[in-house]
């Protein structure tokens, strides 16, 4: 009896251990699983934000309108798509013009300009240059709705198809961009002012009639070569190439992104033609000269040499210090406010018409000025067209600083570095065939 006991008393015990065993192997089995769910959704908690939550949050906020990491990432690509064709243009011109060390030099200036962008190290600048890109064309596109600006189909499709040279209407004549031309007249004030270089007269006449036995020009028969015709179907192939290039480098681009970018320029140039409307193409110009003097004294005694009646002509010959103009009397032509030192600027838009200016002190002399004309006359078109865009650069400034403009603090995180400036990339551009 007492041995069954002890017997039993065993069993119990080693039944004890072994249901204490297996609750602490459940305890561990529970805790591996429960590990592993934790590692596993940490592992797709990642790969969530990294391929997916991540790509929802935008790189900025424009006004409430976000630009997300990929159309960031694809803009980048196509721009340093861009820079790659740029790259390989003036790499043919250095080649091109290598004999020649100033002009070959300014390309090579240039290619290395264009390969610190494509270099790992410059990818900030590319990457910030299409931030401020994006930025930019939201705040118009959003002004252009209040403005009332639009780009219809037709437009869309005539600016698309001139962006690969196919004019379905015939090549469109080049407009002028001069501005207003205005005739070289004198008043009768401005020739007692200055005076004039007389007409020559020709030494020898010429004869009026052809002279006789001399044999007219047979004609060729050989009839001028005739350039292709430039056909849709040219059109698509071409666009179809683009298309495929942009593929194998890697940067995504679709026809109707092609078709989004140009529609964007359209919008750009027809805001800014809007907002700058009212740039004048005409200021108040004067037409001077003027007798550079090398200090006071000398500037007095011109002074007064013109007091007595000397000629001005004579005395800016003999005298002035201004070796560009001073064998015809120191002529300036016309000029408006902004291109003359202050100081001379000041003095000579003070004078009246025939008026001679008190000596006036600049960096470059002492200057007697006198005005011969004044009159509102067009703008040089360069002139002109630094004008509207210095208007139009103050109405951006101002729409920023009335906008709502959030950048990302991980922006840097989606700048892609490709397509790269390789042996790979440059092959493609050129039209090469892959090995």
């Amino acid at each position: 009896m007492a041995k069954h006991d002890n017997i039993s008393k065993g069993n119990k015990k080693h039944i004890a251990l072994s249901l204490q065993e297996q609750k602490q192997q459940k305890i561990i089995m529970i805790s591996l699983v429960a590990a592993a769910v934790l590692i596993v959704g940490a592992i797709a908690i990642g790969l969530l934000n990294e391929f997916v939550f991540k790509y929802n949050q935008p790189v900025a906020t424009i006004n409430d309108e976000k630009i997300l990491p990929a159309e960031f990432e694809k803009q980048v690509r196509f721009n340093r798509s861009q820079l790659l064709q740029q790259y390989l243009q003036y790499q043919q011109l250095a080649q091109m013009f290598g004999n020649d060390p100033q002009i070959g030099g300014q390309f090579t200036e240039t290619l290395e300009q264009i390969q610190l962008q494509l270099l790992p190290d410059g990818t900030i600048t590319v990457g910030n240059n299409v931030l401020d890109q994006l930025t930019n064309q939201i705040l118009i596109n959003q002004e252009a709705e209040k403005l009332g600006v639009s780009i219809s189909d037709e437009q869309l499709n005539e600016a698309f198809q001139a962006a690969f040279g196919y004019y379905p209407g015939g090549t469109p004549t080049p407009q002028p961009t001069a501005t207003k031309f205005v005739p070289p007249t004198l008043s009768p004030e401005q020739i007692a002012i200055i005076t004039l270089t007389p007409t020559l007269e020709p030494t020898e006449t010429l004869p009026t009639t052809a002279p006789e036995n001399v044999e007219e020009p047979t004609p060729t028969s050989e009839p001028l070569p005739t350039a292709t015709a430039y056909t849709e179907t040219m059109f698509s192939e071409e666009l179809s190439a683009y298309l495929d290039l942009l593929n194998k480098l890697g940067v995504g681009f679709t026809e109707a992104d092609l078709r989004h970018l140009i529609h964007n320029q359209l919008i750009y140039e027809e805001v800014r033609d809007t907002v700058t409307a009212d740039v004048a193409d005409v200021e108040e110009q004067i037409w001077a000269r003027h007798i550079l003097d090398p200090d006071l004294v000398t500037a007095q005694v011109v002074l007064d040499s013109l007091g007595e009646g000397v000629d001005w002509t004579q005395l800016a010959s003999e005298l002035s210090l201004d070796t560009s103009n001073k064998e015809n009397g120191g002529d300036l032509g016309w000029f408006s406010r902004g291109q003359m030192v202050g100081e001379f600027e000041d003095a000579a838009f003070a004078l009246q018409i025939g008026e001679i200016s008190e000596p006036v002190e600049t960096q470059f002399g002492v200057h007697i000025i006198q005005v011969i004309g004044r009159e509102d006359r067009p703008l040089d078109a360069s002139i002109y067209q630094n004008k509207v865009s210095a208007a139009f650069e103050t109405w951006m400034n101002t729409v920023k600083e009335n906008s709502t403009i959030d950048i990302s603090g991980n922006w840097t995180d989606f700048i892609p570095e490709e397509p790269a400036l390789n042996q790979e990339t440059l092959p493609l551009l050129q039209g090469e065939p892959q090995q």
